[in-house]
């Protein structure tokens, strides 16, 4: 369901996409990571240790330090997971998902997200949820989806918290909801969430979920999601700018936010400057 702005082509943030987890995301762990500053790669190669064999693996995978190499990514996650290590169970589920370094099979990636789970990682609670809801690697089932989204979302996990916003705003698994909707994507924005942060403010612009329709909160919203580098609210601040709406008209400041999107090869706003440069 769209959201209207002005254009038409503002709409709701609909999926997150699958990536690898990154360096940042390990306090989601049951442990805490080793520091591996100011160790070259062999020493920590020799470790043991298996938060240093995931923080390896990581390296190796995002070129971090090293030479990017997949084949001694999955080596060193491969290692941590045989260990019990969920992180890396989690890592190597999404290299089979996108097949780096490995033959893409969506089946053993479903396997390896469920053994994270079972280790309790809750980014692959939130994982195995988009699984059920795109019926990859496991028959689609939208409840299961649902339900898997809201346990790593009652945990405070915040693509959980806006995946959660999504089903209940579309009815998707579980009863439609706009409020309950809002009050999930509010809590997902409270840590920073730019899809959250954008789709609160879509919400604010239609007084959907409980609020008034308030255009000025809107454009607030936008804009915190703009600075977050996500691409449809930096189109959305242009917009506002351009209608005069949350905001006082002016169309040349506008349209250098506009720009700024077309130029990062977002549709809407490479159809809006060619309509009017027509």
């Amino acid at each position: 369901m769209i959201i209207k702005h002005t254009l038409k082509n503002i709409t709701l943030c609909m999926s997150l996409p699958l990536s690898l987890l990154s360096v940042s995301s390990l306090s989601w762990a049951q442990s805490t990571t080793t520091t591996t500053t100011n160790h070259a790669p062999a020493v920590i190669a020799g470790a043991a240790d298996i938060n240093a064999q995931t923080q390896l693996g990581l390296k190796y995978y995002q070129g971090d330090s090293v030479e990017q190499n997949y084949t001694k990514a999955h080596e060193w996650f491969s290692k941590a997971a045989d260990q019990g290590d969920a992180r890396a169970m989690y890592n190597l589920g999404t290299m089979y998902f996108n097949g780096h370094g490995v033959e893409k099979d969506v089946d053993l990636a479903f396997t390896w997200y469920q053994r994270a789970v079972e280790g309790e990682f809750v980014p692959a609670m939130n994982r195995l949820g988009s699984l059920y809801a795109n019926g990859l690697g496991v028959e689609k089932n939208l409840q299961t989806a649902t339900q898997w989204y809201q346990e790593a979302a009652a945990a405070g996990y915040a693509p959980a918290q806006f995946n959660m916003g999504i089903a209940r705003y579309h009815g998707q698994g579980i009863e439609q909801d706009y409020e309950i909707a809002r009050n999930w994507f509010t809590r997902a924005a409270e840590q920073g969430h730019s899809e959250a942060l954008y789709n609160l403010g879509a919400m604010h612009a239609r007084g959907l979920g409980g609020i008034l329709q308030n255009k000025t909160a809107a454009l607030k919203l936008y804009r915190a999601a703009a600075d977050r580098g996500f691409v449809p609210a930096i189109f959305a601040v242009g917009m506002a700018h351009i209608d005069g709406q949350g905001t006082e008209r002016d169309v040349e400041h506008g349209l250098k936010w506009v720009n700024a999107a077309a130029t990062q090869g977002y549709p809407a706003a490479i159809d809006y400057l060619n309509t009017i440069n027509q």
